[in-house]
């Protein structure tokens, strides 16, 4: 373009860099910005943001998060998508700490998450353990507006159940219903899982009822372990009053119940 003696705009050398960086060539994508482009006053968010995803996934954080602060030390203001791409890759390294800090940054500066950034952030939290920071986060979410659909619902149902806090999952599976929302075939399995896992029996075996009235069906090796434990004498006299259920398998997960 420049031997043309067509001077590229703002739009051609972003698009440039974004052709370096799917080359592998950051540093070279770096030094076009920074020397030609800056040089200009071509430089704006998008060219940051392409340079910053780049760095981000050869796994170079640390270095994206600084091209962060330079952008605020020049006047430019990060976006959305600067946050999330950041947010993303804090995560992915295991690094919630830092994520949980640009999230409040992003919200400080007037940027609005959407849902599907805060699932990933919940999720993730919930799947390392931190199910707290993920409760605070979910709560966060709501007060900025953004109502929770039933994946959120559910990677925080996820977390709860396997930290054994099953109550607090099963405050959340009547809270959404609450709501407006319809558990789904997922939210069922993660209740009656986590039921399972403390021997709550009887209430797994009432989900489970209400989960087949909704049409959805349980894991085949799931059901059998209800359904054992169930006609076990353990059970009928630890879980189900003093008289004894009979379940049979008809057609997995389906069954009959008798009472004698």
């Amino acid at each position: 373009m420049e031997r043309s003696r067509t001077e590229p705009d703002g739009y051609s050398y972003n698009q440039l860099l974004k052709g370096l960086c799917k080359g592998n060539r950051v540093d070279t994508a770096y030094v076009l910005m920074a020397k030609k482009m800056e040089a200009k006053g071509l430089v704006d968010v998008v060219s940051y943001n392409t340079i910053i995803e780049a760095l981000c996934k050869m796994g170079r954080t640390r270095r994206a998060f600084n091209l962060l602060e330079e952008m605020g030390k020049k006047g430019i203001f990060p976006d959305e998508v600067t946050f999330t791409i950041l947010i993303k890759a804090f995560l992915r390294e295991g690094n919630s700490n830092i994520a949980k800090k640009l999230l409040d940054q992003m919200i400080n500066m007037g940027k609005s998450p959407d849902c599907v950034l805060y699932i990933v952030i919940i999720d993730h939290l919930c799947k390392i353990g931190s199910v707290e920071m993920a409760r605070s986060i979910f709560h966060d979410m709501v007060e900025q507006g953004i109502a929770p659909d039933v994946v959120c619902y559910n990677a925080l149902i996820s977390g709860f159940c396997k930290a054994f806090r099953v109550s607090e999952a099963m405050h959340l599976y009547e809270e959404m219903q609450n709501q407006g929302l319809y558990p789904d075939e997922l939210t069922f399995k993660l209740i009656i899982g986590g039921l399972i896992r403390e021997k709550n029996f009887s209430l797994a075996y009432g989900v489970w009822d209400r989960m087949m009235e909704k049409g959805f069906t349980l894991d085949r090796d799931i059901s059998e372990t209800l359904i054992n434990v169930i006609n076990s004498k353990d059970a009928s006299c630890g879980n189900f009053g003093n008289g004894l259920y009979l379940m049979t398998p008809l057609h997995a997960p389906f069954f009959v119940c008798k009472f004698v």
